[in-house]
């Protein structure tokens, strides 16, 4: 939704840099920033969340009486990502109502107004994807790591890359499905709507793994392990992927 949803809307905001002023030919951010931004984020993100989030994570599980899963990483991302898409679709509304700009969009499409609403307010549900992506990928990694014989992980990992390919088949699948929602200018579509079936489809997809999780049989392979420290001596075998 980020790459394709989030920089249409940005587009449609005001992008113009703060030392540009407010004059109309004030240079404009391009939103390639976004994607930029959001892959720093993941990158100095990831350690914090090792250092200090996971531990603060296992104990409001201890103290709420809740087993620590390596899938609670996954369900806590999974509501990051909800989370972002619900911001996104509340900005889309605020922008839609604030003030129409006499200026031209230098990544819109040609004829697609501009919206006073500051373009970075984005900034936000790009964020919290990216949280989303931090705390799910990683797991899903990691658990079908270990819960594979070593002579499968290989088809693992393909499998992994051939899922990421259908995740953005589906939103290009509700975007087609959806068009005269998001027309060439948004202010006369409906783009929250999209949102709203995105988180639908993840909710359903999310129920249906749940279901089939119920039937599988969690393994702890030997040739699975985690080392201790840097010491190649010093490894244990891997707990059970819960």
């Amino acid at each position: 939704m980020a790459e394709t949803w989030y920089s249409r809307q940005a587009c449609q905001m005001d992008l113009r840099l703060a030392w540009g002023g407010s004059a109309v030919d004030a240079p404009q951010m391009f939103v390639g920033f976004f994607t930029v931004f959001s892959c720093l984020l993941v990158v100095v993100a990831t350690p914090l969340f090792l250092l200090f989030g996971l531990p603060r994570l296992r104990r409001a599980c201890e103290a709420l009486g809740l087993q620590y899963r390596d899938w609670t990483n996954y369900l806590v991302g999974l509501g990051f990502g909800i989370a972002s898409a619900l911001v996104a679709a509340h900005l889309e509304l605020c922008r839609k109502n604030s003030d129409l700009l006499d200026i031209v969009s230098e990544c819109a499409p040609v004829g697609a107004s501009v919206r006073s609403m500051s373009g970075f307010w984005m900034l936000v549900p790009y964020a919290l994807m990216s949280i989303s992506t931090l705390l799910t990928v990683p797991t899903i990694m990691m658990v079908s790591f270990r819960q594979v014989p070593r002579n499968m992980r290989s088809i693992t990992a393909v499998t992994f890359l051939f899922m990421q390919s259908a995740s953005d088949s589906v939103i290009t699948s509700v975007s087609l499905a959806m068009v005269e929602y998001t027309p060439k200018d948004l202010d006369t579509g409906n783009l929250e709507y999209l949102y709203f079936i995105g988180i639908t489809v993840s909710l359903t997809l999310l129920g249906l793994f749940s279901f089939l999780l119920q039937g599988f049989e969690e393994r702890n392979f030997l040739d699975t392990v985690v080392r201790v420290n840097d010491s190649d001596d010093e490894s244990t075998n891997m707990a059970p992927a819960a």
